[in-house]
């Protein structure tokens, strides 16, 4: 069972009220909502290796962000 869903609608929501103060907050649910898919989907199945994947590049893409904004 899902204890806290989310999905991108949510965070396109979040984002355009600008519910977001940091990009760690923003992270925190894009990661909550690949790890529900993750719970939710079966390990062989496309879903969970999409979610699997976009885990591993969303760590290296706020990284990048933080550096950029970091510079400003």
């Amino acid at each position: 069972m899902i204890k806290e869903p989310i999905d991108l609608k949510m965070i396109a929501k979040k984002v355009q009220d600008c519910e977001y103060k940091t990009l760690e907050d923003m992270d925190r649910d894009v990661s909550l909502m690949m790890s529900n898919a993750k719970t939710f989907n079966e390990p062989k199945s496309l879903i969970y290796k999409v979610s699997r994947k976009m885990m591993r590049l969303n760590v290296r893409n706020l990284d990048i962000f933080s550096r950029f904004l970091g510079g400003i």
